[in-house]
């Protein structure tokens, strides 16, 4: 047979779908076997499609995720050498208030920083939900 394009293939469908009249006697003209060898053939190769789509969206989602992770240990450490010299700069000069508030600052990024880390590392989880394919043949007249 011949393979449809994929968003002709699903215009097709959705039209039998709504207008379409339910096929009978369709294994009088077709060999049941066939059909049932063809369909196994066909749910074979969507699910190798599957797994390969699949393993596309992972390495996509890993790639993504390390460039944010990378992004926020570069602010992070930019910022961290920042607040660093403040509090170094504060303690030289007495400043305690300063320096303690500049150390609650330190702490705050981190914290910060550990927690957009996690959701990244979460978001970047791809869970796939594998179901039957539903297979159905169109008649077109």
């Amino acid at each position: 047979g011949v393979q449809l394009d994929e968003s002709l293939a699903e215009k097709l469908t959705e039209d039998a779908g709504r207008h379409g009249k339910r096929w009978t006697g369709w294994d009088l003209i077709l060999p049941p076997g066939t059909v049932h060898q063809a369909l196994s053939a066909i749910d074979d190769l969507a699910s190798d499609e599957f797994i390969s789509f699949e393993d596309r969206c992972i390495s996509e989602n890993k790639d993504r995720a390390r460039v944010q992770l990378t992004s926020i240990r570069r602010f992070q450490e930019r910022r961290e050498a920042v607040l660093n010299t403040l509090s170094t700069r504060y303690s030289q000069e007495g400043k305690k208030a300063l320096k303690a508030a500049t150390e609650g600052q330190l702490a705050k990024l981190r914290e910060r920083c550990v927690v957009q880390e996690r959701r990244i590392n979460e978001k970047s989880q791809v869970t796939a939900e594998y179901a039957r394919i539903c297979f159905g043949l169109i008649n077109i007249i």
